[in-house]
């Protein structure tokens, strides 16, 4: 009952100050107004909750719950503002319709959303505008100075167009000479480089692999270097290509000397590397310089001696070898096809 009257009570105040009302009307648009709003009406907080006290100015002032005013403000707000936006596209348009005065107006104006339709020059632009504004076309000197202006912008435009490029093509004539440079120094370098291999190569070729060790013909040198980073095998498989093609003496003596030296080749083999025929008594090594490697290859170790399954899937071939033990060259006992 206390609070009835109480509210009572707010009515008649609020109706006696009504400047005071309306200010205390915008509460649930601004709760931080609250207690400028209870100075107003001489509200303490103990009398009344903040909430009850919007719910009443509300229902006072609009009619309805407080929930429902938040949401008819909010919506007036938002017209409000589309009200604001639609005002200031309209001017922006009225100004695109005046946009004769100068060519950095007319360049800003494209950026408008009005904007976006295909058009091929100034003229065009200002006419569609004017079209949309309910204008008539630009004539008389306007349309000449907007003719005028951006002929003269179209010629800046060309000029700055073969200015670029001239200087494009200057730029790239100093790459491609600088690029020949590089190519003739690069040329010049394998010009020297295959002379200087040829004179080496000219250079007797050892006659064991302990001379090849210790020569002192780069050609050499190389050649023992490559042969001491390989796994044996590959040197085996890579002894038998240099067999077959015949291209580089030296290189292919540097292989035979190495694998003879580490017993790992056999006359058996050598008299049948070039015709990649596999005879028994080849040696592991000369089957794979035969052949190149196994696609698989399955080791049987017993305590007296390795025996291996050479599997060539691809010819139907299957080669078996025995070695001491846990000795991965052995020698060729039986091939089958």
């Amino acid at each position: 009952m206390a609070k009835f009257v109480f509210l009572v009570l707010l009515f008649l105040v609020g109706t006696a100050l009504a400047d005071d009302r309306e200010r205390c009307a915008r509460l649930f648009i601004e709760p931080s107004a609250v207690s400028t709003c209870r100075t107003f009406l001489g509200i303490d907080s103990r009398q009344i909750s903040d909430a009850d006290l919007r719910e009443s100015i509300s229902k006072m002032v609009y009619g309805k719950s407080a929930a429902d005013a938040d949401s008819e403000i909010k919506r007036r707000e938002d017209a409000r503002k589309l009200e604001e936006l639609a005002e200031k596209k309209k001017e922006e348009e009225s100004q695109c319709g005046r946009l004769f005065v100068g060519v950095e107006e007319r360049s800003a104006c494209r950026t408008l959303s009005i904007l976006t339709m295909r058009v091929r020059s100034d003229i065009q632009m200002i006419d569609a505008v004017r079209e949309r504004l309910g204008r008539p076309p630009l004539t008389g000197p306007e349309r000449e100075i907007v003719i005028r202006d951006e002929g003269s912008r179209q010629e800046a435009f060309v000029a700055a167009q073969k200015e670029k490029e001239r200087v494009d093509a200057e730029k790239q004539a100093a790459l491609d000479k600088e690029l020949a440079k590089e190519r003739a120094i690069e040329r010049v370098a394998r010009e020297r480089k295959r002379a200087i291999d040829e004179e080496n190569n000219k250079k007797p070729i050892p006659g064991n692999w302990k001379a090849f060790s210790i020569s002192m013909n780069p050609a050499d040198q190389a050649h023992v270097s490559t042969i001491k980073k390989m796994k044996w095998w590959d040197i085996c498989r890579d002894y038998g290509r240099e067999v077959r093609s015949e291209r580089d003496l030296r290189r292919l003596t540097a292989f035979r000397e190495y694998l003879l030296d580490q017993d790992l080749l056999n006359g058996i083999d050598i008299s049948g590397i070039r015709d990649r025929r596999v005879a028994v008594g080849m040696s592991t090594c000369g089957v794979i310089a035969t052949l190149g490697m196994p696609t698989t290859i399955n080791n049987t170790t017993t305590a007296t001696r390795t025996t291996a399954q050479m599997v060539y899937r691809d010819r139907g071939m299957y080669v078996y070898t025995e070695a001491r033990p846990n000795d991965a060259n052995g020698i060729v006992r039986t091939i089958q096809h």
